[in-house]
């Protein structure tokens, strides 16, 4: 290869351009051998880490949903690849690339690329008037990637694959499962790291996770935190990572789908057992199994909930969100749902066709559990989803501000106005 590119580039006087799409599926592919890699590196290393690069190549552009795979280096690593070959550009961060010195840009720092990583709002809303499509709808379901470009200005980012197929199908679904980037995320899931189960749990319930990117290795095989296997699904796009919190959260309804089957399936002892109680919360709910529902929140309120928060308006949020983690299975989750004279804590809306009864459930400090169950009702939260399903059911979970030792009450009844 490297004596063809050489022999044409003195017989024509003219140099190459490198285009290369997914640069990285023989890397990420589980079918992809410890042999295969290999190969593949060293012939990518044979054509742009050579003495025949510049002589052969003005510049090579690649792209993939994996960074450039790096010898040893803790710098962020980006998605998106593009390198003109200059002396001034060699050895950019110091470090060796297992392929070459490239200029990098990432769904961590985009920088000038950011509005061209995927559909911008203004190219969702073309498409949208085209096929006389809801551009709320898309937004619900595929927006929630915030990325920041050079000029530190905020944009929100689509998925083109997902929001064509929608134009063109006219179902709101996910369409997720059809990329290549769910391949392998779920080995990576199971993977027994502490924290890693907690921090999938958190993100499964809707919450946000902290974790640090920088000590990302990216070769697939060096995973010594949960921070890298976080690290690893931002970049296949199942979080979106907040650089200035230094936090992420699943984006929008369809990785929550694609998030909500994963978690069946993921092998870690504590995930089950909190999959397991979560199912058990909703037929304890539905069967009027009061004293078991105020059990199962009060011990994820004391797990969750720190002495300083543990009367916070957003950690009570929090508690309802992972107690009811598995809610996807069966429902819609509203927060702050207006209605009547106030706002409803939470309200989980059943999905189209699933038998169940839409809840409203609100947590108080101090009072008792009828007192809250009367709040409901006179500041008439059920209004709002009647007739989405049966008569909701209301459910009222009191505790003792500040005395984590107590038990916790709950009432539950029936709108039946």
């Amino acid at each position: 290869m490297k004596e063809a590119l050489t022999a044409v580039t003195g017989l024509t006087g003219k140099k190459f351009i490198a285009i290369i799409d997914e640069w990285d599926a023989p890397v990420r592919d589980t079918d992809s051998t410890e042999k295969i890699r290999k190969n593949y590196l060293e012939f990518l290393r044979s054509l742009f880490k050579s003495e025949i690069t510049k002589k052969v190549f003005a510049a090579a552009y690649m792209t993939g949903i994996l960074p450039m795979i790096k010898e040893a280096s803790h710098s962020l690593r980006e998605r998106e690849a593009m390198f003109e070959f200059s002396d001034e550009n060699s050895n950019l961060d110091g470090t060796q690339s297992a392929i070459s010195e490239f200029c990098e840009y990432s769904i961590l720092e985009p920088d000038g690329f950011a509005p061209y990583t995927g559909f911008t709002e203004a190219d969702v809303k073309e498409v949208c008037l085209k096929y006389d499509r809801s551009f709320e709808m898309m937004r619900e379901w595929y927006n929630g990637y915030t990325l920041y470009t050079d000029t530190g200005e905020p944009i929100s980012v689509y998925n083109p694959n997902s929001v064509m197929k929608a134009a063109d199908r006219g179902l709101f679904k996910s369409y997720w499962g059809q990329t290549s980037a769910v391949y392998g995320a779920l080995s990576y899931i199971n993977m027994d790291f502490d924290g890693l189960g907690d921090a999938v749990e958190r993100l499964t319930a809707g919450l946000s996770v902290s974790f640090d990117t920088q000590a990302f290795q990216n070769d697939l095989v060096t995973f010594d935190t949960a921070d890298d296997v976080l690290t690893l699904l931002t970049h296949f796009g199942y979080i979106t990572y907040d650089q200035e919190k230094r936090e992420g959260l699943i984006p929008n309804y369809e990785i929550i789908e694609e998030f909500g089957r994963m978690i069946h399936k993921v092998s870690h002892k504590e995930t089950i057992k909190r999959l397991k109680e979560s199912e058990q919360l909703l037929a304890d709910i539905i069967s009027g199994n009061a004293d078991a529902v105020a059990e199962n929140i009060r011990l994820v309120h004391m797990k969750e909930s720190t002495p300083l928060w543990y009367n916070d308006e957003q950690a009570l949020r929090a508690v309802i969100k992972l107690a009811f983690f598995t809610y996807r299975d069966h429902y819609i989750k509203l927060e702050e749902l207006p209605s009547g004279t106030g706002y409803a804590d939470m309200a989980y809306i059943p999905k189209k066709y699933d038998p169940v009864p839409p809840l409203i459930i609100e947590l108080k400090a101090d009072g008792t559990p009828e007192g809250a169950i009367e709040q409901i009702r006179l500041r008439n939260y059920a209004s709002s989803i009647e007739g989405l399903g049966d008569d909701p059911l209301l459910i009222a979970v009191t505790y003792e501000k500040g005395d984590k030792t107590k038990p916790h009450h709950c009432r539950i009844e029936r709108w039946d106005n």
